[in-house]
């Protein structure tokens, strides 16, 4: 299946999302309980966007290094 033919994909299409190397922080829609936001690691969801971009690069130098 590609991202195409998947029904989630245009979460990762939004253009809010913030990619940092191969770490990406989806914007994700209000969804049951959730309000819409950002998506932190452990699905905890902010509208700041300091915060979301933070999180991406801590990600990313974890993929590349193994740690923060």
């Amino acid at each position: 299946m590609t991202q195409d033919d998947n029904p989630q994909a245009p979460a990762f299409n939004d253009p809010r999302n913030i990619t940092v190397g191969n770490a990406r922080v989806i914007w994700a829609r209000a969804c049951g309980r959730h309000p819409e936001g950002y998506v932190l690691p452990g699905g905890t969801r902010t509208t700041n966007r300091f915060t979301a971009q933070h999180a991406a690069h801590l990600m990313h130098r974890m993929m590349l290094v193994g740690r923060y």
